[in-house]
């Protein structure tokens, strides 16, 4: 005899309502989800683990957000804060011209930090004292999977631009890195440095 054991994500929408959307600058109806996995026995979901994930996504651009975006005006979706925090990993010197930096962000449907926005990432980032994986890790419950493949996106075509192709080995080992971190498939990374491009 055997026993089938495992795990299955589930989603459960706590609420929704309308929210004042930083992405499509305006007035949004969102839906505040909450992801857990459950113990399964035979295939049958019987325990509930602990929460993985919390966040609230945009209806009309599907971007997900802090649960605190409710009550706050002018934030960035999650995976914004991350692409900058990426960008600053890539790019300790700042050498990468400011058109390529806007040909990136605008490839992934944001908008380049300002300068005050890039110091103040810079503190934090010396101050947090976190590597990268360690930080992506802390913000991984709110994302969705959107928004894990738009940070994915972000290392990658930072690392292009940085690096040129092929990737040095150091820097594919640390993309692959970042992509189980999100939880993502593994050979993902490989596959969209295939047909990404910031140009």
């Amino acid at each position: 005899m055997f026993i089938l054991m495992g795990e299955k994500n589930t989603g459960k929408i706590l609420n929704d309502g309308v929210f004042y959307c930083p992405v499509c600058e305006c007035q949004q109806h969102y839906q505040h989800i909450q992801q857990r996995n459950m113990f399964t026995l035979f295939f049958i979901p019987l325990l509930p683990l602990p929460i993985s994930r919390e966040y609230l996504e945009c209806a009309h651009c599907h971007n997900s957000f802090h649960p605190q975006v409710v009550d706050e005006r002018n934030l960035y979706p999650t995976w914004h804060y991350a692409a900058l925090r990426l960008m600053l990993e890539f790019l300790p010197t700042g050498k990468l011209a400011t058109d390529k930096q806007q040909a990136i962000w605008e490839k992934l449907g944001g908008t380049m930090p300002d300068a005050s926005e890039i110091r103040a990432a810079q503190q934090t980032r010396q101050d947090d004292r976190q590597d990268v994986l360690h930080y992506l890790q802390n913000i991984c419950s709110g994302l969705n999977p959107a928004g894990e493949l738009k940070i994915l996106d972000a290392v990658l075509l930072f690392a292009k631009a940085c690096y040129g192709e092929p990737l040095p080995h150091p820097v594919q080992v640390l993309c692959n890195q970042i992509a189980s971190t999100l939880e993502l498939e593994p050979g993902i990374a490989q596959q969209r440095l295939l047909t990404l491009n910031y140009e």
